[in-house]
């Protein structure tokens, strides 16, 4: 059973490096030809992407350079969602290259950058590779916690797809634990899956895998089933490397429910696919097959012949699961033809390749210790960073606010400056604007001191004229009066004598009278109104 185990998996390992040659080359071809058509961005994204997975088996280093191009070309368009997806297949050829530390660091990466993002499908899709990654090294419980992280969000998304993935992975996982229930139910799980997508190449995978399973868990007629859908469906396709895969697998499995005619049958089959791709990791399977059917027909020099062969091509590979295979039943074909010697020099050499594979089995747990260790050692080393980091974006934070208190500081000087120069400014306009008004001020008062000397030269002359005019009027007044004064006393003196006088001659007397009377009271007036401002301007002097 052990033996058996170590073929499939040594077997899924060698046809696994040959499924370049099942790579769906019309489905690369339709993707060139939309991305060279597209002028789209985020559809540029998606083809790039899907043109990375397609190349994941034939040319993982393809792969790795269009999820470059795409992770490049999503930054450029800013893309708020997907940016992981590159990732996640960048991680997906590291894994086929062998290189698993590799791929564990591109996943971390997926998930770091899903996160970022909150892309529930491409943090699924991470888990579930970071889960396969922990499996192929044999860290069961590590993996498994990641295959049942990721399921439920599959599950929450209903992404089909992703869920089929997690299913098989999580189904692998029981299987390598003999938990073949649970194997079975996860296997079945993700056919149905297969089944609704209608997508012929996951069918005919589902199958297979459902195949082994039973195969190794002794049920051969169910394996017989499953191997025989996956036939049928390689067979449509015209995938002719699957196809001779699967004809294998049902070849050993007819071998082990002992049908030896339709394992001879298939095995024709199988084999002429093998010949004509003329690949040589496939013959050393094919030739100790076909030496295991001569064997259990009793033809047992052909049988030796076919074992030989393929010991030799499996040294040649330096295949040692082949090797031991192919030793152990040269041994029991020497035992049937009675030769001790080549059985006993056959079952040695045997021994001899399984205590070397022992060897083997101790050199892949120090791997995987020393695997183990590095994701530590990683997962630490992404710790320390995301410390450092957050301790950085800390400080940054920090400078940040001081810089923003600063800036503010020195805006408040500025402002403060502003207005101080502003209120400088607006007073040195106010002292221009009142040193030009003194400045007027002055010149007005200059000029009302010159005005007012002309004005006090002026009233001298004035009372100079005044005192003239006065002195003129007292005068004159003087001078009119007196003649009038007579002219009145004679009037008087003629009217004592107005016996003599007619009528007409008293009334002119009395017209002279009473304009001699007028001009003597026009005079009085005079003088009384000389007499008064005289007054006046004293009394203006005494106050």
């Amino acid at each position: 059973m052990a033996l058996k185990k170590l073929f499939y998996g040594v077997l899924m390992l060698t046809l696994l490096s040959f499924q370049a040659l099942a790579q769906d080359y019309d489905r690369i071809r339709g993707i060139k030809k939309k991305l060279s058509a597209t002028q789209d961005g985020i559809e540029e994204f998606q083809l790039l992407g899907d043109l990375a997975f397609e190349y994941r088996f034939a040319h993982p280093d393809s792969t790795i350079y269009f999820s470059q191009k795409a992770y490049e070309l999503g930054l450029k368009l800013d893309l708020k969602l997907g940016l992981a997806r590159p990732f996640n297949f960048i991680g997906v050829a590291y894994n086929y290259k062998g290189d698993r530390l590799a791929a564990y660091e591109a996943y971390a990466k997926a998930l770091e950058l899903a996160r970022e993002q909150s892309d529930t499908l491409q943090i699924a899709h991470a888990k579930n590779n970071v889960g396969r990654v922990f499996f192929d090294q044999g860290l069961l419980s590590r993996s498994y916690d990641n295959f049942l992280e990721a399921i439920p969000l599959f599950e929450a998304l209903q992404d089909s797809t992703g869920l089929a993935y997690g299913y098989q992975s999580l189904a692998n996982l029981y299987k390598t634990q003999r938990d073949y229930d649970k194997a079975e139910d996860f296997f079945l799980k993700a056919l149905a899956i297969r089944l609704k997508l209608k997508r012929t190449r996951d069918i005919m995978s589902a199958y297979t895998y459902l195949g082994r399973l039973y195969n190794e868990s002794g049920d051969y007629t169910k394996a017989t089933t499953c191997f025989l859908k996956a036939d049928s469906g390689y067979a449509s396709t015209k995938d002719q490397i699957n196809l001779a895969e699967i004809r294998i697998f049902l070849a050993e499995n007819y071998i082990e429910d002992n049908k030896i005619k339709e394992a001879e049958a298939i095995y024709e089959k199988g084999y002429e696919v093998i010949r004509k791709s003329n690949v040589i990791r496939f013959q050393p399977r094919a030739f100790i097959t076909l030496g295991k059917i001569l064997f259990l027909k009793n033809d047992y020099n052909n049988a030796r012949a076919a074992f030989e062969k393929g010991l030799k091509v499996a040294r040649e590979i330096k295949d040692i699961a082949l090797q031991m295979e192919a030793y152990l039943y040269l041994s029991k074909v020497a035992e049937k033809l009675a030769n001790p010697d080549a059985q006993l020099n056959n079952y040695n050499k045997y021994l001899i390749l399984k205590d070397s594979l022992k060897d083997l089995d101790v050199a892949r747990q120090i791997e995987r210790l020393q695997f183990e260790l590095q994701i530590e050692k990683k997962e630490q080393e992404n710790k320390l960073l995301k410390i450092n980091e957050e301790r950085n974006n800390a400080i940054i934070i920090q400078q940040r606010y001081q810089n923003i208190a600063l800036f503010a500081i020195a805006f408040s000087f500025l402002v403060v400056g502003l207005v101080i120069w502003r209120n400088n400014r607006r007073k040195a306009i106010a002292n221009q604007a009142l040193a030009k008004q003194n400045a007027e001020i002055e010149s007005q008062r200059v000029e009302i001191l010159k005005q007012n000397e002309e004005l006090a030269i002026q009233n001298v002359k004035l009372s100079e004229l005044n005192h003239e005019k006065d002195t003129l009027m007292s005068i004159v007044a003087h001078d009119l009066k007196s003649p009038l004064n007579r002219i009145r006393g004679l009037v008087e003196v003629i009217r004592l004598d107005s016996g003599e006088l007619s009528e007409d001659r008293l009334k002119l007397l009395k017209m002279i009278e009473t304009s001699t009377q007028a001009g003597v009271d026009l005079i009085t007036d005079l003088l009384d109104v000389h007499e008064i401002e005289e007054n006046r301007n004293v009394l203006k002097a005494t106050i």
